[in-house]
């Protein structure tokens, strides 16, 4: 039987709903069967209702990991560049002003180079963050033989409450990769010119995400019931970011009572001050992880409040003009209320 992967980034899946609770029902989708190794949906893809999980395909299927066919034998393979297709989304993208900015270590044990990010925002989707990094690899890093040096392009969506803290007003995110063909690179530095260069040529023509997360309705509401739909569709999933939010606030506070515990005991013990201070520095970390914690957890009560009152007011108000413009002769209106 052949290994199925995720078309998007190429991992293997596994026959496994996902872990996330996302509410798909709300939107018109089955749940998804398939879930990546860690328990996280596939990558998202554009579909009939928006954005949905990728359905796996199985390994060695004669298409690149972006869905495009495999070029002609003896042609080089894409490199990572700009140069992307355009896309109808990506024309709505914009730089956020910041320009090419230091990424750090964002792939991990194979990156041989700094990291050179550029961010993009919507103006019509506020809290909708792209970040593009680009850096180079060394497909070798495992010493399985000489360097094998390639550039790579991390592609991160984000929808976050706050743009100005992404990192800790998130609310969904996810990753695509691509990597580029190898060779042509003679040294780290080379490389890593090359992936500043990338950083900066780069543009938004070719982003294909709209900026909505999974359970964001796909289009805006033309009906009554669309408006409902998609109203409680941002309930639920703020109430599923709520649920996580409580239990990661709750792990957080029984482990610095734990950490607390532990460190009253070495402090009876009376061992070395240097212990004491590692432990003392644990905890504030996991202090810091709370508070965190609570954050998202305080602004997913509000945001989950805030829908459900919107749903009952929207109800409330407009109950009685549905009954009127059943009759009206303006067929928009009449559509909007019975459509």
């Amino acid at each position: 039987m052949a290994e199925l992967i995720c078309p998007e980034c190429g991992e293997p899946v596994v026959a496994r709903p996902p872990r996330t609770s996302v509410p798909y029902a709300a939107h018109g989708l089955g749940a998804p069967r398939y879930s990546h190794l860690d328990g996280e949906p596939l990558c998202p893809v554009a579909g009939p209702r928006g954005y949905q999980p990728a359905d796996p395909v199985e390994r060695g299927d004669d298409a690149d990991l972006d869905g495009s066919p495999d070029p002609p034998a003896g042609d080089p393979e894409p490199p990572v560049s700009p140069g992307a297709p355009a896309s109808p989304a990506g024309a709505a993208w914009t730089p956020d002003g910041t320009g090419v900015m230091p990424a750090g270590d964002v792939g991990g044990d194979r990156q041989v180079t700094q990291a050179y990010s550029v961010r993009y925002v919507r103006p019509d989707r506020p809290g909708a963050l792209v970040t593009v990094s680009c850096y180079g690899e060394d497909l070798n890093a495992d010493g399985a033989g000489p360097p094998r040096y390639a550039l790579t392009a991390e592609v991160e969506m984000m929808r976050c409450a706050d743009p100005a803290d992404p990192g800790g007003t998130e609310l969904w995110s996810d990753y695509t990769y691509r990597t580029g063909a190898e060779g042509g690179y003679a040294s780290p530095a080379e490389l890593e010119r090359a992936a500043r260069a990338a950083a900066e040529e780069h543009t938004p023509a070719g982003i294909g995400w709209d900026g909505r997360a999974p359970w964001e309705p796909a289009a805006e509401p033309v009906t009554m019931r669309q408006l409902l739909t998609g109203l409680q569709a941002i309930a639920e999933g703020a109430a599923a970011e709520l649920d996580d939010a409580r239990d990661e606030a709750r792990r957080s506070a029984e482990l610095a009572a734990h950490l607390e515990a532990v460190r009253c005991h070495v402090a009876a013990l009376n061992l070395d001050r240097q212990t004491l201070a590692d432990l003392g520095a644990l905890a504030e970390v996991v202090a810091a992880r709370r508070r965190s914690a609570c954050g998202r957890a305080e602004a997913a009560e509000l945001v989950a409040a805030l829908a459900a009152e919107t749903v009952a007011g929207v109800v409330s108000r407009h109950r009685l003009m549905a009954e009127a413009h059943a009759a009206t002769p303006h067929a928009a209106k009449r559509a909007f209320y019975t459509g």
